[in-house]
């Protein structure tokens, strides 16, 4: 599946203790930064107690322009 917005590749690392997801996020600079924000609900559906997060990203998000409410 293609995303404009969004690419996400990860692995996941399955331990005795803990199950480690390891996320690469990448949002490009003409990406819709609303979309973006739909990160939150990819992550909620690998949670639970025993699972952690490393999560490396290039975002390309300025924050001295208010990029939230745009589309």
């Amino acid at each position: 599946m293609y995303d404009p917005d969004i690419e996400i590749s990860g692995v996941k690392l399955e331990m005795t203790i803990s199950n480690i997801y390891i996320f690469n996020i990448y949002k490009a600079p003409s990406g819709n930064f609303t979309n973006f924000l739909l990160l939150e609900n990819i992550l909620k559906l690998f949670m639970n107690p025993n699972t952690e997060f490393i999560i490396g990203s290039d975002t390309n998000i300025n924050y001295l322009v208010d990029t939230y409410m745009k589309s």
